[in-house]
């Protein structure tokens, strides 16, 4: 067979060069990520057509050419391979047309590579001792990722050994932001693992119909559009959430919203070390017919100090008068962003040139229980308040927000938090806290 034309491949000492007539009109971003990567671990997490299963099936069938090789292609139930994987393949086999190197034993379920004697397996997770009988595996491709168990991948991992550069691919859409894929491959730094991220504007061989129900999503279930759409980690559903009023549809607006020239911003902060964060809001000073409070942006600062962070948010907006309120933590002497022995509310004075009536301190940060009975009402009762749809943090927490489980009925409206740089950090929710308790503590009524 020919073979000269794609040349460039996954870093090892080994090249591939073989025909593709419509290279062009197969391939997309996503496969040229993955065919460069050579790391023992990709995750593949993107949204819906996003092409990263078959970007990832091409790259596996055009390996299989490099030199003999076995493929194990699996998904948690066996059954599921038959509808989709399977009929997948054979379609990239098609439109690589390549067809004809490979022989498939449909009883066995197994594609040979003619040329190379490369095996292609598919096998599911739900028979373990058959898994654990097959040998010399040199990849590893695992279609919904998100079916298996931590378990299971760690049974496969152990399977991979015994050959030089080995390979396992998880392709995914991150369905649940509490899935041990995201604590495990995104909360941590693991060594040789690469990560692939992809969404619906990756793939271009998509039709504007296609794109269309993508995105009408947005339209009615902000959930899935973060999934499918975005990309982002999903959130699963809270049976008891602290905004019990929070209605995405009512709340985030469907357009990117628009700063006017001539009003305050009003800026809200949380001193966590990191990330240090910061809503930006424009609100009316009056309520009732055509008042309205407008979440403009959200900032979210790793690895910074107030000063640098003063810098990027004045530079967001840099013709409005702004105000500052927030954390009232803000009062203590070096919070571990500066080694001098000024407070970090001084420090925002100064890095935003603001007087002092600009600035509006609290004594103490609002009481859980007080504040979700005002948010809550701000929520419901309010005539507009919005979130611009580019504060994905803020909408996640205001989505995942739920109360501590406890049998003491004091305690029954505690915000459950994690640590401040973990999914439970709360950070940029309790910006949106102190912002409605600073300007509109009086709006109950």
């Amino acid at each position: 067979m020919q073979r000269n034309a794609i040349t460039q491949q996954p870093r090892d000492d080994e090249t591939i060069s073989l025909v593709v007539p419509n290279a062009g009109r197969v391939f997309t971003p996503v496969f040229r990520k993955l065919w460069l990567s050579g790391k023992r671990f990709i995750i593949n997490k993107g949204g819906a057509g996003s092409s990263k299963s078959f970007s990832a099936a091409q790259k596996e069938l055009l390996l299989s050419f490099k030199r003999k090789m076995t493929i194990l292609v699996t998904r948690k139930v066996a059954s599921t391979l038959k509808d989709s994987v399977i009929p997948s393949f054979r379609e990239r086999m098609q439109e690589l047309e390549v067809s004809q190197y490979f022989e498939e034993n449909k009883s066995e379920r197994t594609f040979y590579n003619t040329e190379t004697g490369s095996k292609f397996l598919f096998r599911g997770l739900d028979d373990p001792e058959k898994l654990k009988s097959i040998e010399g595996i040199d990849r590893i491709l695992v279609e919904e990722a998100t079916e298996i168990s931590i378990d299971d991948f760690f049974e496969l991992n152990r399977r991979a050994r015994g050959r030089e550069r080995i390979q396992i691919t998880l392709n995914f859409n991150p369905i649940d932001e509490r899935h041990w894929l995201k604590k495990h491959f995104f909360d941590q730094e693991i060594e040789n693992c690469e990560v692939v991220e992809s969404t619906y504007h990756d793939n271009q061989f998509l039709t504007e119909t296609d794109k269309e129900q993508i995105a009408i999503l947005k339209k009615y279930n902000y959930n899935q559009y973060r999934i499918y759409a975005l990309g982002d980690w999903g959130v699963a559903r809270v049976d008891n959430p602290w905004l019990y009023a929070f209605d995405v549809k009512k709340h985030v607006s469907p357009t990117p919203l628009t700063v006017v020239p001539n009003m305050p911003v009003h800026l809200s902060f949380d001193f966590n070390i990191n990330p240090l964060c910061c809503i930006a809001v424009q609100q009316t000073q009056h309520y009732g017919p055509n008042s309205y409070i407008k979440v403009l942006k959200e900032f979210e600062l790793r690895n910074t100090t107030v000063k640098e962070a003063c810098k990027i948010i004045k530079a967001a907006f840099p013709h409005n008068v702004l105000t500052a309120t927030g954390d009232a933590t803000g009062r203590n002497r070096n919070a571990g962003y500066t080694s001098g022995n000024e407070h970090l509310w001084k420090q925002v004075q100064r890095g935003l040139g603001l007087s002092s009536a600009q600035i509006f301190t609290p004594k103490v940060n609002p009481s859980h229980t007080n504040s979700r009975h005002l948010c809550n009402y701000v929520l419901q009762e309010h005539n507009s308040l919005q979130i611009d749809p580019s504060c994905r943090g803020l909408i996640n927490d205001c989505l995942t927000a739920r109360p501590i489980v406890t049998d003491d009925q004091n305690k029954e409206d505690q915000l459950m938090k994690g640590a401040g740089d973990s999914v439970l950090g709360m950070n940029l929710f309790d910006c949106f806290r102190y912002l409605l308790e600073t300007h509109h503590g009086k709006f109950v009524g």
